[in-house]
Order: structure tokens, then sequence, then C-alpha cells
């Protein structure tokens, strides 16, 4: 009892207002747009960029440097690095090859590309709808021409496909699909049209071995569009391709939901906001056709109302540079800032960064572990959470490791304000395969109220050894 006394007043300690961990404050959102063409004759286009934290498009059209390439930007996902973004790419006018490339906000501009193949003839990852990263830092979306589960194992450069257990209907995945940060596994909602008969959310084990139906409905009214995600409460919220603002699924009702009629327009994406940011809330691209003109913005979302309350970060107007398509994707940049990155059969790398500027370059941080669960969540004072159930292994963790095990998860952020610590799970074997770690942490700043800067993304982490 005494050793999580201890455990209470370090966290205690935490407890703060640190700039950019308020409800409804972004460091900048990846836009993603669709297909479209500027004359009815002229290329197919498409653009990515960025809604600023000012809150203002900068769009990057096919033929700019920052976007040589094009294909509908349907799903993005932010990379182990807390900078670069995931998304995949139509190589040539054809296409003539189908890649995954790094997209940089900072840049602006592809960084690199992971991955890349000829567009006729591959196998993987044809149609793949929505992307996330699991715990080993893959790239893991579903493609609805296999209706399978695809992984971009990242070690060995190689796609893996896994068929479900549960059917999930038309456009898998399209409604969202994404690593569930505090438990592990994956969730999974097909995006409904007219002809598909209901529309599903699902959960996937973290090793894909199995999944359940978690909520499912034929009511016209529930047609997700391009886009979904966990709160972290457990509820599910969706964007929507009715006349109703949008889609959800409550936490342990297993039941359908919309919500008010739209008076914004049509609500194309949907990415939750950081879950250790103080309320509850999300983020999604609000599209509005007045005749030809297509008019965007971006709203944010407070769930935590009922109604959720919407306010609009920008007048919606058409965006920057000519582009003309329907935004696709809306994701909070930077929202990567504890993950797990596998480097060998039985090693990972955990990367920590907590701002691309490295504004807390040189300050303390803590990286804890648990067993026991990621919830409930530590609330602090300021309502940020810390996901972390104590265990005897969260204390030792806290106190500087657990060698040979876990190292360098207590330390200094370097001079960029980025830290490496380190997994060897070589002592295990493969006896612990299929167990979830929980990690959180915290960096500290004495300057700041209370003496936190920040509070990390918690990080659900699959146990697999390699044989």
């Amino acid at each position: 009892m005494r050793k999580f006394l201890v455990l209470g007043l370090v966290l205690a300690v935490l407890a703060s207002l640190a700039v950019g961990q308020t409800a409804g404050v972004h460091r900048g959102l990846y836009i993603g747009v669709g297909n479209y063409r500027l004359t009815s004759l002229g290329p197919l286009l498409s653009a990515v960029g960025e809604y600023t934290p000012q809150n203002v498009f900068m769009m990057y059209p096919t033929g700019h440097s920052a976007w040589p390439h094009w294909g509908n930007m349907w799903h993005a996902t932010q990379d182990v690095d807390n900078q670069s973004v995931i998304t995949y790419a139509l190589v040539g006018s054809a296409p003539n090859s189908l890649a995954f490339v790094q997209w940089d906000p900072i840049l602006p501009g592809v960084l690199n590309t992971l991955w890349i193949t000829p567009y006729t003839g591959t196998t993987y990852p044809a149609n793949v709808t929505n992307i996330t990263l699991n715990s080993d830092g893959d790239i893991v979306g579903y493609s609805t021409q296999y209706n399978q589960v695809v992984r971009f194992d990242r070690l060995n450069n190689q796609w893996v496909g896994t068929t479900l257990t549960t059917a999930t209907g038309v456009n898998g995945g399209l409604g969202g699909f994404d690593w569930d940060k505090i438990n592990g596994g994956y969730l999974l909602a097909n995006c409904r049209s007219s002809t598909t008969p209901l529309q599903n959310l699902i959960r996937i084990a973290p090793n894909l071995s199995s999944s359940t139906i978690v909520a499912t409905t034929a009511n016209a009214n529930v047609l997700v569009n391009m886009g979904g995600g966990p709160l972290e409460n457990g509820d599910w919220v969706g964007s929507s391709y009715t006349s109703f603002l949008y889609t959800e699924v409550k936490a342990g009702t297993g039941q359908w939901s919309t919500g008010p009629a739209s008076t914004y327009g049509t609500l194309t994406d949907v990415t939750p906001e950081r879950f250790s940011a103080a309320g509850r809330g999300y983020y999604g691209s609000l599209v509005s056709v007045a005749g030809s003109l297509q008019n965007h913005a971006i709203g944010y979302f407070d769930a935590t109302t009922t109604p959720h309350t919407v306010t609009t970060l920008a007048m919606p107007a058409p965006l920057p540079n000519n582009v003309l398509g329907w935004c696709m994707e809306a994701m909070p940049l930077y929202d990567r800032d504890l993950c797990t990155m596998r480097t060998g059969k039985a090693t990972w790398d955990i990367r920590i960064k907590p701002d691309p500027a490295g504004i807390f370059g040189g300050k303390p941080y803590i990286v804890a572990v648990s067993l026991a669960g990621g919830k409930p969540a530590i609330v602090l004072p300021d309502k940020r959470e810390i996901f972390i159930l104590p265990d005897m292994l969260t204390v030792g963790t806290v106190r500087g490791g657990f060698p040979p095990l876990l190292t360098g998860n207590v330390g200094m952020l370097d001079v960029f304000g980025t830290a490496t610590a380190k997994l060897d799970l070589t002592l295990l074997g493969t006896a612990a395969n299929g167990s979830i770690a929980h990690f959180c942490g915290v960096v500290l700043d004495p300057a700041s109220p209370s003496g936190i800067g920040w509070v990390l993304e918690p990080w659900a982490f699959l146990i697999n050894v390699l044989p």
C-alpha cells in the first residue's frame, strides 16, 4: 500500500495546465481530399495539406512540389516519428504504381516512400480503406477487394492478410479502423451504402485471431461516411452520410444512434482528439454544396453534451489552390507521442516525442507500464487523464526501469525533445505472447504549474515475441 501512495504522490505532482492539451485546441490537422478534375477533360487530381492551428487551410494539389501523387485520400495515420503522416498514393497518370508514402507537413512534402508496387497484378494492399499502426509500428488496414485485414510487416518489408471471423459488410474499414491505444486490439466500422444491409462496428483481437460485432443496425438513417474512432470513455463516434449530423455507439449499449439533423452539411470524416486532453471531443470535416461550389470547414465536436455541440473553426469556404475535391480525411497531427516499433524478434523501440518543435528538449520524462490495464484513468485537477491502472510493475518502472526487459523509460529528452527507451523480451521467450502491456507517460517541467509539461498518450502494447 505504501508503494502505491508513493506512486500517487509522483502522479499528483504531474498536475498542471499545459499549452496545447486543452479540449478543442489542436496543433494542426492533416487534410486529405478526394479525386476531382478542374475541367471535364482534365487530369485526375487529389490534394493533401494541413488545417493549421490558426484555422487556415493549406492545400497542395497533385503536381505541386509538396504533393506529386494522387488518389482518393480516405486514409492516413501518424507515423512513429510523430511528424510524418503515412498515406497511400497513386503514382503516374495511368496510374503506374501504388505506394505508401510519408508526407511531412513541416517540409511540406513527401519525405519517403515506404513501399511501392506496380498498380496492376498486386495482391496487397489493393483498395485498402482506412489504416492505423499497431504496436509493432506496422501499417494495418482493411482491403475491401480481398475482404481481409492487411498488415505491412515493416521489419520484413512484406504484406500479410488475415480473414476475420466476423463479416464486416461492404466497404469494411472505410467507416473507421483504429488501434485501441487504451485497451489494445482494433475497432472497425464499415461504410454503409444504400445497397449495404447493415452498419457494423466490430472489435478485433490484438493478434487478429478473432472478431466480434459490437453494434449493428439496418436503420437507414445510420450511414457512416468515411471515418470514425473511439473516444476515451469507450464511445465510438462516426461521420454521417445522411441528413443527421453524426453517428455514435455509446459504450456498453451495442446500439447505433444518430445525432440531430445537420445544419452544417455532410460530415465526411471524424477523428477523436487526444485522449489526454481535457474534455472529450473530436474533429470532423464538414462539406456543404451550393450549386457546383463545395464549401469546407472543420468542426470541433464536444461529446460531453447531448447532442454534441459543434464549433465551426473557420467559415465554410472553398479550398485554396483550386482544390475542388471533398475533404475525406481530417486527422489531428502530432498525436503519436508515445508508441512502440519492432526492431527484432524480441526487441522494440519505445518512441517518445511530445512536440515536433522540440520545446521540451532537456526535460525529464517518465514512462510507466502496467499489466493490470489502462483504465480507470487517473484524472488530474485540470481534467487531463493518465491512462493506467497501477500495479507492482508500475511501481517498479516509475523508479527507473525493469532491466534487462525495459531500459531508458526514465530519463531526459535530448535537445530535439525526443527519447527512445528499449524493450528486450528475449528472456521471456514466447511465454507471455498475447498479453497486453499498458504504457503511459509524462514530461516534467519545473516552469509549468505543478511541474508538468506534457501528458503522453496511452499506448497498448501486444507482447508477441517471434520464435
